[in-house]
């Protein structure tokens, strides 16, 4: 039934009377990244105690008291929460009405550990971990490279780049190129050069990749996704913190990958070796 005019006004007059406070109906979806409704998602309304639980449509509902909105300015923030996924935060004016449906809420899921990973065909791929002693090199001279090969493979020129739990800061991502070299540690003499035998073949940095990496989960920013300012030409690559630069100060590690030439029958990214740590899911279209 429908109350409209005068009778909304008594309505309120009589609610007012009994005690009970006129509140603003809120209701709105949450949805993982491939559309699909998710159960179970706590919502909360922030500064506040109100809170809802999304049903098996990934539907709420909850009630926000017209008291709590006068003290408000414009807009109210709806945070999300659910185990296994990011969070994630929706902000919606405040209406003139008595109901509001708040914008669709979506729930990034996230790896099961810290590392960096390709999202490829719903699941998370991780890079190969690895440290980057120094060197010295017949070609560079001093330079810090690894002599792991990349274990994890993509035919993808653009492809969808996650880090997880890492730093969001100083992120870098280098194409590499292979150079004779020998490791030559923190505090050793530097030999003469006509003396080196140049016994191993390692990866270095050859050319600096733009790229921007940006949070997909709202406030905890613990999953960030990277963005190549180019497409990803055939060859080696490392996603670091300047550890191929010889800066250790944020992390000593590096995660490397390769893009592959030409695709297999399948077209798509696969692991060289084992696949690990795989969660399903896939991203939205590229912005």
């Amino acid at each position: 039934m429908k109350i409209r005019g005068k009778h909304l006004g008594m309505v309120l007059a009589l609610l007012a009377v009994c005690g009970c406070e006129p509140a603003l109906l809120i209701e709105g979806r949450v949805a993982d990244t491939r559309g699909q409704a998710l159960p179970g998602v706590a919502v909360t309304l922030e500064g506040t105690s109100i809170q809802a639980q999304t049903n098996g449509l990934g539907v709420y509902r909850m009630s926000c008291p017209n008291s709590y909105l006068g003290a408000q300015r414009d807009v109210l923030a709806l945070g999300f929460i659910k185990s296994g996924y990011g969070s994630a935060r929706v902000s919606l004016p405040v209406p003139g009405g008595p109901s509001v449906t708040a914008p669709p809420a979506v729930l990034w899921p996230l790896p099961p550990d810290e590392g960096v990973f390709l999202l490829s065909e719903h699941r998370y791929l991780r890079m190969t971990p690895a440290n980057a002693p120094r060197y010295l090199s017949a070609e560079r001279g001093l330079c810090f490279g690894t002599k792991k090969l990349a274990q994890l493979k993509t035919f993808d020129a653009d492809p969808h780049i996650f880090s997880h739990r890492m730093h969001g800061y100083d992120l870098q991502l280098a194409r590499l190129e292979q150079v004779r070299a020998v490791e030559f540690p923190e505090g050793e003499a530097s030999p003469e050069r006509d003396n080196i035998e140049y016994n191993e073949t390692i990866w270095v940095a050859a050319e600096p990749v733009p790229v921007t990496a940006s949070p997909v989960d709202e406030p905890e920013r613990v999953l960030y996704q990277v963005r190549s300012g180019v497409p990803l030409a055939p060859g080696h690559y490392a996603v670091h913190w300047g550890a191929l630069d010889g800066f250790f100060s944020t992390d000593r590690r590096l995660f490397l990958f390769e893009v592959a030439g030409e695709p297999d029958a399948a077209g798509q990214a696969a692991p060289v070796a084992e696949e690990q740590n795989q969660t399903n899911d896939t991203p939205p279209p590229r912005r």
